[in-house]
């Protein structure tokens, strides 16, 4: 249980958590990703983990795990805005991701919880990213002279770096909030950390960037900036679909 500051864990409160709790196995896309987002959202707010509410707690030791994740993906361009989409969700929710060379799949490390909202915005955001290349591509292509494959890669980078970007903004809001907050998500960094070099030892960092079209990169700029990744579920548990506009 975290200690960084006493918190009363009311009866009131436990309800709240395990309601939003419940709404991240929805079925509705997006839904389960603004869910598990707002969960984790108030279990910094009030300086909790899961174990706090949920029974059979895990010791300190066994907090942290790893698991692969498989990306959707077989293609070159395709695996890389993808690796960059889940690194940077990871890291705006206290876990990290490597990807292993030559291959579609990351593995996340975190803590099981925060593995599972990490989960749940990447197959979000990715499906959405993808989705709306498409349709946008099929609008412009007949203005332009640019191959679709180039143009919608620029398209996916473009988007992955405004939605990171603004996830990052975010976890700094939340996470700066006060001194205990930022208490908190020191140690937290300190934690995740430890358990990357525990649990897969050295890592390095190889991001591989490229950009064919200024058009479409602003395109998927543009559209970036417009996902809602306000956490639309209220702190009663109530249903808001997320959406982009």
């Amino acid at each position: 249980m975290t200690t960084t500051t006493a918190v009363e864990i009311t009866s009131d409160l436990i309800q709240r958590l395990q309601k939003v709790r419940a709404l991240t196995d929805s079925s509705v896309p997006g839904e389960a990703a603004a869910a598990a987002a707002k969960l984790q959202e108030i279990l910094l707010k009030y300086n909790l983990d899961m174990e706090d509410i949920e029974e059979d707690s895990p010791s300190v030791g066994d907090r942290y795990v790893k698991e692969d994740l498989e990306l959707g993906a077989t293609s070159g361009n395709m695996i890389n805005w993808r690796r960059i989409l889940l690194s940077g969700i990871a890291r705006s929710l206290m876990c990290a991701a490597f990807g292993y060379q030559g291959t579609p799949t990351m593995v996340i490390v975190g803590q099981k919880h925060n593995i599972e909202i990490v989960r749940h915005f990447y197959d979000y955001l990715s499906y959405e990213i993808s989705r709306l290349a498409d349709v946008t591509w099929e609008r412009a292509r007949d203005r332009t002279r640019e191959h679709g494959r180039s143009w919608k890669s620029s398209f996916y980078n473009g988007a992955v770096d405004v939605v990171v970007q603004r996830l990052e903004e975010k976890y700094q809001q939340v996470s700066q909030q006060d001194s205990q907050t930022r208490a908190l998500a020191l140690r937290s960094e300190k934690d995740l950390d430890d358990a990357v070099g525990n649990l897969i030892g050295r890592v390095r960092k190889n991001t591989v960037r490229q950009r064919y079209s200024k058009a479409g990169y602003s395109r998927g700029a543009r559209a970036g900036k417009k996902f809602n990744l306000d956490r639309p579920v209220g702190d009663d548990g109530r249903k808001n679909r997320l959406r982009n506009s």
